[in-house]
């Protein structure tokens, strides 16, 4: 069922320990303090206990180390990434503080910009050729001079010849005007029709991917994929006529959703004719088997699906203080969040081990939010959007949210909850700068992170400062919300999240 949707806060102080308790995967919502990542490679042991295996298959294992390199000063800044900790270059960056953006506005600032901050890759050992090569997102175009400055940055730090494997005409061309020798496809990979990227079965719509149109797939579909892009949101199963790897973001997001990936050389062609109707990919063997599905099959896959279907947390509406961080812990969920009862959770082992902290902030729970939509009279539009049938076109959804969005900023949050805002900020954590963060009922569950799907406001100093970024943080519930429901009852996606939900966030201090 849906929820409606509210905010939580909570405000943490500028000066932090050296380390915040991260466990492999991390505490949601939890900064990450731990130590910066080492300069250099030195040796074979040392990648082994950074890089993370990716299999496809029983003959081809990759180990993978990520990389980011920070491009925003004079001397760039290379990062070795714990690729066991971290699946996507993102979640490290956002982990660190070192972007606030979501996703979406992420990739597009720095894959394919020659003006990005960051230039972000893999250095993986092939199977078979004892070899390192560097690897980029298909879909990423590179300058020749920046792949020559990042080849050269790589290898300054690497106990191994390091050798450029592209992933598309344009690296390949780049490679070739920056005088790069290069891994090919059948060198690294060997020459292949076809690879099973994630074993698995499903059940549903085929759907031909036109580029740029990957928002309008839904959790029943299936992804028939001509040119791979860079994200795109949860389905059912995956089949690309574009050679990829096990190591692309699109192929690690089919593992997390434990979802059929393979590639097939011909598959557009072969398949094109069952695009619309209901069909069955399987992946399990070593071979990619598409076919029609049965009426039997859809109706135990719907079955399916409803039995497994994200069951949100209710929300309490009616807890009205400004809890402190070290006052929550999980079971906080329903009054401030996933993020923030996960914090407070964090910061309650902190009192028992000292080699820890959590900086000290606190939450404004869902009550407030309830009180600014009815007080402001926008429960009647958010109610309009979520019901309107033309929720499921994209277009017509982006330009619905901004005008709620606007409807949200010009609101005014109700005196008495701003003062008592602002009089818990100035006893607890003073004016310092402040990161004002989300924390939801929709997020962090079972089979759904949410991952950068809500806003940040960093740097927030001053009362007209800080209810801006309240109201900027109540306002974006995802880059393409309110999610248009799945065909089957239950689903929802990691792009969207509706504004119906309760939502909640916190923030932090600026750091010192």
């Amino acid at each position: 069922m849906i929820k409606r949707l509210t905010i939580l806060f909570a405000l943490l102080a500028a000066c932090l320990a050296p380390a915040t308790a991260q466990t492999n995967g991390s505490v949601p919502g939890a900064p990450d303090h731990s130590p910066a990542p080492q300069a250099s490679i030195r040796n074979d042991a040392e990648y082994d206990s950074l890089a993370r295996t990716e299999n496809a298959g029983r003959f081809l294992a990759l180990p993978q180390l990520m990389f980011a390199i920070d491009r925003a000063a004079a001397k760039p800044r290379l990062m070795w990434i714990d690729t066991k900790r971290y699946r996507y270059h993102f979640e490290y960056l956002q982990a660190k503080y070192l972007t606030l953006s979501d996703s979406e506005t992420f990739n597009a600032a720095n894959y394919s910009n020659p003006k990005r901050r960051f230039l972000l890759g893999s250095v993986v050992r092939y199977p078979g050729l004892k070899r390192y090569g560097m690897e980029l997102w298909e879909g990423d175009v590179v300058e020749p001079a920046m792949l020559a400055e990042t080849m050269a940055l790589l290898q300054a730090h690497f106990p191994a010849p390091i050798t450029f494997k592209p992933n598309s005409d344009q690296q390949r061309e780049a490679a070739a005007a920056a005088k790069l020798p290069t891994i090919g496809i059948e060198e690294a990979y060997g020459s292949r029709e076809e690879l099973i990227l994630n074993h698995g079965r499903a059940v549903g719509r085929l759907v031909l991917v036109r580029e740029g149109h990957e928002d309008a797939l839904t959790p029943g579909d299936i992804a028939l994929i001509t040119i791979m892009p860079i994200q795109m949101p949860p389905v059912a199963g995956i089949v690309s006529s574009t050679f990829t790897t096990p190591i692309n973001h699109i192929s690690l997001l089919a593992k997390t959703w434990r979802i059929p990936n393979a590639y097939r050389a011909d598959a557009d062609r072969r398949y094109r004719q069952l695009a619309g109707q209901m069909v069955v990919l399987d992946t399990r063997g070593e071979i990619v088997t598409l076919r029609m599905a049965t009426p039997a099959e859809i109706k135990a896959a719907a079955r399916t699906r409803a039995a497994r279907a994200i069951r949100l947390p209710p929300a309490d509406a009616t807890y009205a203080g400004l809890p402190a961080l070290t006052d929550q812990d999980a079971g906080w969920v329903r009054r401030t969040g996933t993020k923030s009862a996960n914090l407070g959770q964090v910061a309650q082992l902190a009192k028992r081990d000292t080699s820890f902290t959590v900086p000290p902030g606190f939450a404004i729970p869902f009550s407030f939010y309830d009180r600014f939509v009815a007080a402001n009279h926008l429960g009647p539009s958010i109610a309009a959007t979520v019901a309107d049938p033309r929720r499921t076109d994209p277009a017509w959804r982006q330009q619905a949210l901004t005008k709620l969005r606007a409807a949200f900023a010009a609101g005014t949050i109700p005196a008495a909850d701003f003062a008592a805002i602002v009089a818990r900020r100035a006893a607890l954590l003073g004016d310092k700068g402040l990161f004002v963060r989300s924390s939801t009922n929709a997020e962090d569950l079972h089979g759904f992170n949410g991952a950068g799907l809500y806003d940040t406001v960093p740097n927030v100093i001053g009362s007209d400062a800080l209810a801006k970024a309240v109201k900027t943080v109540w306002a974006r519930s995802g880059t393409t919300a309110p999610l248009p429901r799945a065909k089957w009852p239950g689903s929802i996606t990691a792009r969207s999240a509706p504004p119906c939900w309760y939502r909640s966030a916190w923030m932090r201090m600026r750091r010192g």
